[in-house]
């Protein structure tokens, strides 16, 4: 009976500790930072063809480098997801709002 006794204890004394890794351990995290190399990669793919392949050399578009001196990552997004002509329209088909983040991270590198 003893023996029962102190098992059925370190059970009470456990289940604390295995319900705080089950709602802690297990749950997602939160939204992750934006991705720069990321945003080099869809940049690639869906802007390059007018601001060039590294984003310095303009072309139809304008070179971006030095954009982040004019527009912080907040107006980069906003100018992204709402664009004045001659920009074509990528948001949010086909860059969603993540691809949309990573590409204004990786144009805040340059």
């Amino acid at each position: 009976m003893d023996c029962r006794k102190r098992t059925l204890a370190r059970a009470w004394l456990c289940a604390p500790v295995l319900l705080a890794l089950a709602l802690f351990g297990c749950a997602k995290s939160g939204p992750s930072a934006p991705d720069a190399a990321r945003g080099k990669q869809i940049y690639a793919e869906n802007c390059a063809t007018c601001h060039g392949a590294t984003g310095r050399e303009g072309g139809t578009g304008p070179s971006l480098t030095g954009e982040h001196k004019y527009k912080n990552f907040a107006a980069a997004v906003s100018w992204i997801e709402h664009p004045e002509a001659p920009m074509p329209a990528l948001y949010p088909d086909p860059l969603d709002q993540r691809e949309v983040e990573d590409v204004a991270a990786f144009v805040e590198t340059l």
